[in-house]
């Protein structure tokens, strides 16, 4: 793909983003029907330019700060402290491992599907009905166990064999691996105190930009220009927004379990940490999701069991963050292990992908449990 064909991609991912920002559908469709990905490199980006002054409707009726400062003027409650002493969580260092097993556990078990004919579309089949299709094959399905490997089933195979079922001996490399370890090593470097500033060297010293992704990726490139100034903290809002439509996605919650260990027990201070992280990369709900998860993982070392208080933590989690109900997806998301059955798994429109968990997925799909209540449905998860 040349830059044209690259920059094209990117500003279709930027139309939606600005609808779903409360630009009027229109106007973003009409800027985007001047262009195709044979238009110059100057059209492509007088468009991008177009739709970042586009207007939002004034009905629009989320409010969504950014700045710090707006985050702690609409929450108070960020500015005491909140929790347990992680000295007085029992058996803490039985629960951090726990904590960090699990998340290789977890990461195994997805590894050898996370492929584009299982995230996307593939043809006319959604990406979930792929993963069905291929563990139907391996008779695996419903799956109860890591993933096995078999041969190709037509497109649909599997990727890293060395997470598959019989032969991990350890856990492969992987983003969602790679930057729990980074979160912890800016902690041990920096202490509670560091900056974002500093999340962004020890991306630049240590994390190649070939492993990273969508909304990481385009910051990563946008830092590569402000580097040599050290005006970091002075550029986010170019590092984290030139040509980045991928600024809400959910790259910023996979980077959340480092934070929550580092804060085990104190979910505000999780979120605290999460947002300095997420501000690098990402806006808004990208930022939330992050505050969201490091909130609630932080908020389980505490919790005895905690399946069985998902929806409460959360919740909890969610106004020890001081998030306000006014808010746009956060205030619904009362449990993350419902997020992913509803979608993840459900198909409709966005086909179940991971990259269609956008803030408009989680409007279209989610629907929250009763008061108190959290459960996964296997029915779902199990479908003929």
């Amino acid at each position: 793909m040349d830059r044209r064909g690259y920059l094209y991609g990117l500003l279709k991912h930027e139309a939606r983003q600005r609808i779903e920002e409360g630009c009027h559908r229109e106007d973003i469709q009409s800027i985007l029907d001047r262009v195709s990905e044979t238009s110059g490199e100057k059209e492509l980006l007088e468009a991008f330019a177009q739709m970042a002054g586009a207007q939002v409707d004034p009905g629009f009726p989320f409010h969504e700060p950014t700045a710090w400062e707006d985050l702690t003027a609409v929450s108070p409650g960020f500015a005491a402290p909140s929790g347990t002493d992680p000295q007085g969580i029992r058996d803490l260092e039985d629960r951090m491992k726990g904590a960090w097993f699990g998340r290789c556990a977890g990461c195994a078990l997805g590894k050898p599907l996370e492929r584009p004919v299982y995230m996307n579309w593939h043809g006319d089949t959604p990406g979930w009905q792929g993963v069905r299709i291929y563990l139907k094959a391996a008779e695996a399905w419903p799956l109860d166990w890591y993933v096995p490997q078999i041969d190709d089933v037509g497109d649909y195979g599997v990727r890293c064999p060395a997470s598959t079922r019989g032969k991990i001996a350890f856990m492969e490399t992987d983003d969602d691996i790679r930057y729990t370890v980074l979160g912890l090593t800016i902690l041990e470097r920096h202490g509670a105190l560091f900056t974002t500033a500093d999340v962004a060297r020890a991306w630049w010293n240590t994390l190649p930009i070939g492993q990273t992704f969508t909304a990481e990726r385009q910051a990563y490139r946008n830092l590569t220009d402000v580097m040599d100034s050290g005006e970091i903290e002075a550029n986010l809002d170019y590092i984290r927004g030139h040509l980045n439509p991928f600024r809400e996605w959910i790259g910023a919650q996979i980077r959340a379990d480092g934070w929550a260990y580092g804060a085990a027990g104190r979910p505000a201070l999780a979120a605290e940490f999460a947002y300095r992280d997420a501000a690098l990369s990402h806006v808004k709900n990208g930022i939330y999701g992050e505050m969201l998860f490091a909130a609630a993982i932080a908020a389980a070392f505490d919790a005895a069991p905690p399946w069985m208080r998902c929806g409460r933590d959360c919740d909890t989690s969610r106004r020890a963050a001081g998030w306000p109900a006014t808010w746009r997806r956060p205030s619904r998301w009362a449990c993350p292990f419902r997020i992913w059955t509803s979608c993840t798994m459900l198909s409709g429109r966005n086909g179940g992908t991971m990259t269609g968990c956008t803030p408009t997925t989680m409007r279209r799909w989610w629907r929250p449990p009763s008061p108190g209540v959290a459960t996964i449905s296997r029915r779902r998860l199990s479908a003929p």
